[in-house]
């Protein structure tokens, strides 16, 4: 708000200041603090941020010593603030009213929220529990299909997995088998099963005379004879087996044959079944050499087929087949023996059908594992797709159940969100009417609520405040009694609890402004609960300046007390913009000292610095400053007494004792006798005379305290080992 102060008059000549969002001035009592609050609180020499005059929505607010008289004349009260008029009870109501109904919607707000909250854990146990059905009703597909399954082996993934599926039908056999081709060790090409090739012997002549009865034509005496006794095929048998080896006899009887039996013999079997018995015996070899080769072949199917092949069948047709072909072979044979005979055949042709469809079953399936292993990679990523298309036909129905009751709970949830939305925007239309009724309410109790939430904030246990008569206000003691006096201290508190209450709002009804806050001193006779209090407070307003919603733009803080600046700066500022200042006077000109350094990791920039050290630090710096011997006195005092008395453990005999009397010897030389006077004035409990010693003198007495007490080391350590 506040781009450059320039500080003319008293104390200041043409001092600039270019204040930042928060800064601290630092310097003792009389050095020109007060100057510079009074001059902010003014305006005097101000060049504002649009470099104009101070702007209408902004206020400057100073506490100092003259607030505190303006704002606190009695016990009873703070004039001019508590005031209660009939328009302030009506809007008191109004607001009462707005508070029942927050309340209200609060209580209906946190019911939809536990609504909301049982739905979601309505999903949780059914997403826990659909993961548990899908994990145990696939335990048998999983473990049938396990290597597709990497990385998804445990219920959460493996159901999400499914979620991602589009479900499809696939054969579980095919599938199997594919899946132990695909993800086998031991996979390889397999040799295609050879078919019997086709059967030729219906063709040949003799085939067709297995089914007629094959006789001679002849017409002699004999045959006429042999075929009325039915033994055509007994004479012919005979002939053959004994023709030429019965040396002229019959083999049967033994008599000698007649002379021309054998052209009686020959006539009676005419060419015509000469050549069928021909037929039928070329036949019956070309027969055997087929069908022999034929099962040959089938049966070499059977050597180093495929694993996984189910063969059974095909075994058991091929010695069907064998029995078949087995038992043609002798009826063959029959006939031949027995042309007459009709002798039908077994049928091969149906069995050898059903071989050839086996070995075409057989011959895809081997046909199927060579693709598959002739492209193993992308089979495999085909298998793994179709597993899981074939796991999630599987839960189809348990996941559309399951997806119906996750639309339906995200609907009910959704619902009471929006219900929930609709109630959270009434509150906070409904707190921003409450707002605007407390700013244009001016009472004593929105004023004591407000002073004892900020003594109930900062832990303030001295005393709160209460309704008087009229517009006024009660101190009340934690025991419950009217306070009958109010220190000065106490005073000074409680009107700085009065600044804080305008800081964040507004004295007189009107819209709260932004505000330039100057805080000068505030710890005046404060106790140390107080001070703290205090110190407290203003770290709260120095987080909230320039925040968003934040009426505090600007701060400036004046102190001459180390440990209250200690307090309001020891949480630091985050991201702010802060200015650490001296105020120092010298030969009566005040100077106002920016404490700059290097910037560290930031070559050719700066940073301001915190200057005031810790108390006792402080008391050194001191020290090295004053001029007038009876402060320089004071400070060595209190020096004494922090650091023998209160550290070291010395009481004040022993260590009067230990300098004055055991170190009396250091105080020998031309002035021995006036510093061993100094050492015994601050070693006692006089005041100090203004006029006894000189600055430096009395330095280089502390300097001989220190040694006579044996303690010459921390008293170099303090001052760098400079002569004081």
């Amino acid at each position: 708000m506040i781009k450059k102060l320039t500080l003319s008059g008293g104390v200041f000549s043409n001092e600039a200041v270019e204040p930042a969002e928060v800064n601290f001035f630092f310097g003792r009592n009389g050095a020109g603090k007060s100057t510079i609050a009074r001059a902010l609180k003014a305006g005097n020499g101000i060049i504002w941020r649009d470099g104009s005059g101070e702007p209408e929505s902004c206020e400057t607010l100073l506490f100092d010593g003259d607030f505190i008289e303006a704002n606190f004349r009695s016990l009873e009260g703070l004039p001019g603030v508590f005031t209660v008029s009939e328009e302030n009870i009506a809007l008191r109501e109004q607001a009462e009213r707005l508070e029942r109904e927050l309340a209200e919607m609060g209580a209906k707000y946190r019911e939809l929220e536990g609504t909301a909250k049982a739905k979601a854990a309505e999903k949780e146990k059914a997403l826990e529990d659909i993961r548990k059905k899908c994990w145990d009703r696939t335990s048998g597909p999983r473990g049938a299909f396990d290597g597709t399954l990497a990385g998804k082996k445990r219920s959460a993934a493996f159901f999400q997995e499914i979620l991602n599926t589009a479900p499809a039908a696939h054969d579980y056999g095919e599938l199997k088998a594919l899946y132990d081709t695909a993800y086998s060790d031991s996979a390889q090409v397999w040799r295609e099963m050879s078919k019997a090739g086709r059967c030729t012997y219906g063709t040949m002549p003799g085939y067709e005379l297995m089914g007629k009865s094959v006789s001679s034509s002849a017409d002699t005496d004999f045959a006429n004879f042999i075929k009325a006794l039915n033994a055509v095929d007994w004479v012919r048998n005979g002939h053959e087996h004994f023709g030429g080896k019965t040396d002229g006899r019959c083999p049967y009887c033994r008599q000698k044959l007649p002379a021309d039996f054998e052209r009686e013999l020959a006539a009676c079997f005419d060419e015509r079944y000469q050549a069928d018995i021909g037929d039928m015996i070329r036949f019956g070899k070309a027969y055997r050499l087929e069908m022999d080769g034929l099962i040959g072949t089938l049966k070499r199917n059977m050597d180093n087929a495929m694993p996984g092949l189910d063969m059974s069948e095909y075994r058991t047709k091929l010695q069907l087949l064998e029995s078949a072909v087995e038992l043609n072979k002798q009826r063959i044979d029959a006939k031949i023996k027995e042309p007459a005979a009709i002798v039908p055949l077994e049928d091969t042709d149906s069995l050898l059908i059903d071989i050839g469809g086996m070995i075409d079953g057989l011959n895809r399936k081997i046909r199927a594992n060579n693709d598959i292993v002739n492209d193993l990679k992308a089979k495999k990523e085909a298998c793994k797709k179709q597993v899981w298309e074939y796991l999630a036909d599987i839960l189809k129905e348990d996941i559309a159940e399951y997806n119906a009751r996750m639309a339906d709970l995200d609907r009910e949830i959704g619902a009471v969100r929006a219900e929930a939305d609709k109630l959270k925007g009434e509150g906070y239309r409904l707190r921003a009417e409450l707002g605007e009724l407390n700013k244009r309410t001016v009472s004593t109790a929105a004023a004591l609520d407000s002073i004892n939430a900020l003594l109930y904030r900062t832990g303030f246990e001295g005393f709160s405040l209460r309704s008087g008569p009229g517009d006024t206000y009660e101190v009340i003691r934690p025991d419950g009694r009217v306070a009958e006096n109010i220190s000065d201290g106490e005073k000074n508190f409680i009107a700085f609890l009065y600044f804080t209450r305008l800081v964040y709002g507004s004295g007189d009804g009107e819209s709260i402004r932004d505000k330039v806050v100057v805080i000068d001193d505030p710890d005046g006779a404060m106790d140390s609960g107080a001070m703290s209090a205090a110190a407290a407070l203003v770290r709260e307003m120095i987080s909230g300046t320039g925040a968003p919603g934040s009426p505090v733009k600007q701060m400036f803080i004046l102190t001459h007390n180390a440990a209250f600046h200690k307090e309001v700066t020891r949480s630091g500022y985050g991201a702010k913009d802060v200015n650490f200042y001296l105020v120092k006077k010298s030969g009566g000109v005040s100077r106002v000292l920016l404490c700059e350094r290097p910037k560290p990791g930031a070559p050719g920039e700066t940073e301001s610095f915190d200057p005031v050290r810790e108390p006792y630090e402080a008391l050194w710096d001191q020290l090295r400053e004053l001029k007038d011997p009876a402060a320089v006195k004071s400070v060595m005092r209190n020096i004494l007494e922090r650091y023998f008395i209160r550290t070291c453990g010395y009481d004040k005999s022993e260590l009067r004792e230990t300098v004055l009397e055991r170190g009396g010897d250091m105080f020998t030389d031309s002035s021995g006798r006036e510093k061993y006077a100094i050492a015994a004035e601050v070693l006692g409990d006089g005041v100090f005379v203004s006029g006894d010693g000189s600055p430096e003198l009395c330095r280089e007495t502390l300097r001989l305290i220190f040694a006579a007490a044996g303690q010459e080391r921390h008293y170099n350590m303090m001052t760098g080992g400079e002569k004081q």
